[in-house]
C-alpha cells in the first residue's frame, strides 16, 4: 500500500483554505480538535467525489 503524507487541519477551518493542497500534493487530511484529537480524514479521492457532487 503507498504511503501518503498527512496534513493536518482544525475541524473549523473551511475546505476552500486547504483544497489546492489536498489536490495538488494528493495528501491525506486528517482533521484535529482544539485538543489536537483527530476526528477523521479526508482523502484526494473522497474530496474530489463530493466536489463533483456538488
Amino acid at each position: 500500500m503507498e504511503q501518503r503524507k498527512t496534513e493536518s487541519v482544525h475541524l473549523e477551518t473551511f475546505l476552500e483554505d486547504f483544497i489546492p493542497s489536498v489536490l495538488e500534493n494528493r495528501h491525506v487530511i486528517s482533521v484535529v480538535d482544539d485538543k489536537g484529537n483527530v476526528k477523521g480524514y479526508i482523502s484526494d479521492k473522497e474530496l474530489s467525489h463530493a466536489l463533483v457532487k456538488g
